[in-house]
């Protein structure tokens, strides 16, 4: 899916994704790193936040010296966080301006460039469309 899609687009893709698990749930995975392992497998896809994908996929090439996964060019489902405050709690407004604050300074990518696995190769590579699994 490229571009914006409509909201019953996106309504078909989730039915058909979810379409084989609304019988039995048995190919599902129970841990993130299941999933990872099953994709390296090729047997299944992980679906996740980009965050948790791209410390994997980097840990991944840190361990194995090449590059086994990628993720897919588009996004499907542009999931955010959030938090639940009981209403009227004085700390949300708060914590909104923190997390804005925190956004808007690069603080994020800071702490991302700081934590999360790191590889020379990573910084020289083409993005990859599709998983290599060698």
């Amino acid at each position: 899916m490229t571009g914006k899609t409509s909201n019953k687009d996106a309504q078909g893709v989730y039915r058909a994704i979810g379409a084989p698990f609304a019988e039995s749930t048995d190919a599902l995975v129970t841990t993130d790193y299941d999933g990872v392992l099953e994709v390296l497998k090729g047997t299944h896809v992980f679906i996740k936040e980009k965050s948790y994908l791209d410390f994997a996929i980097e840990e991944d090439s840190n361990a194995s010296g090449k590059y086994r996964l990628a993720l897919a060019k588009s996004h499907f489902f542009p999931a955010n966080f959030g938090w639940v405050f009981p209403e009227g709690d004085p700390l949300k407004v708060l914590f909104d301006k923190e997390i804005i604050r925190m956004q808007e300074t690069g603080l994020f990518d800071k702490w991302k460039k700081r934590y999360w696995p790191t590889n020379e190769r990573s910084r020289n590579r083409s993005q990859m469309s599709s998983t290599e699994v060698q």
